[in-house]
């Protein structure tokens, strides 16, 4: 495999503060890939970083060889690189249907003029958009509910309408901020499972997670962060016995 995304030298200041300290890692192609650390160690900042949220002090981020750092979220957006958070973000007034058709819209087919001159492949564009909303409500076990507004769902249930979303436009690479944020216990195995279809479709994914054993169970390789930085990065058996990790999650003497 080969790295989709490549991140290098990545620098964030809040303040006197060191967000991000220099990061450096990348993520291959097809794969699922995990960053932990403890809390303010920098994980959500470089995701938001990566996905243009946030415009980096100083570093490169690659993406499929195409330097992103400089991009605004939408356009990244555009390039295949799509992104979760923490809290999942739905239109709560929305039926589970009116938000995967929201996440469908394609730019090329956005201007008004292509509705009054063309309604036809317009139309023929928005039934495909349907057939394939169905689909992925389907596969995430969602489709019952397709006329029920967003807000009805349950924390776990919103996480996997999000990750259905985050599949409507068929991204290359997500990344997944802390996706079992807010899910109850029993839907774990099912979020879980979630993620490991998107591998499945052939789509590269970054994680952040605390719950390290589904990080085990899902991950490819496994990045630590401790202060900004990156001080490990191997499979979660290799991870235990690295003394820098006890060190991030533990602390030391010193």
């Amino acid at each position: 495999m080969s790295a989709l995304l490549t991140v290098d030298g990545l620098r964030k200041h809040f303040g006197g503060t060191a967000a991000v300290d220099g990061a450096t890692f990348q993520v291959e192609a097809g794969a699922i890939t995990g960053l932990i650390g403890p809390n303010g160690a920098g994980k959500s900042t470089v995701v938001d970083l990566v996905s243009g949220l946030l415009r980096p002090d100083s570093g490169v981020v690659h993406f499929d060889e195409k330097s992103i750092q400089s991009l605004p979220m939408h356009m990244v957006s555009r390039l295949g690189l799509l992104r979760s958070f923490q809290v999942s973000r739905e239109w709560p007034r929305f039926t589970l249907m009116e938000n995967m058709l929201a996440a469908a819209i394609d730019q090329s087919r956005a201007a008004m003029w292509r509705a009054v001159f063309r309604p036809g492949p317009l139309r023929k564009a928005q039934e495909r958009d349907a057939v394939r909303a169905r689909a992925l409500l389907e596969e995430f076990g969602l489709l019952a509910m397709r006329d029920d507004r967003a807000s009805t769902l349950s924390g776990g249930q919103k996480r996997l309408l999000e990750f259905a979303r985050l599949l409507m436009p068929a991204p290359r690479m997500v990344l997944l901020d802390e996706p079992l944020a807010g899910v109850h216990p029993v839907m774990i195995d099912r979020v879980r499972d979630a993620v490991l279809r998107m591998k499945a479709r052939g789509v590269t994914v970054l994680m952040i997670e605390h719950n390290l054993a589904m990080v085990e169970e899902c991950c490819d390789n496994v990045y630590v962060m401790a202060f900004g930085r990156m001080v490990a990065s191997g499979s979660m058996r290799e991870l235990r016995a690295n003394e820098l990790v006890k060190e991030a999650y533990l602390g030391s003497d010193d």
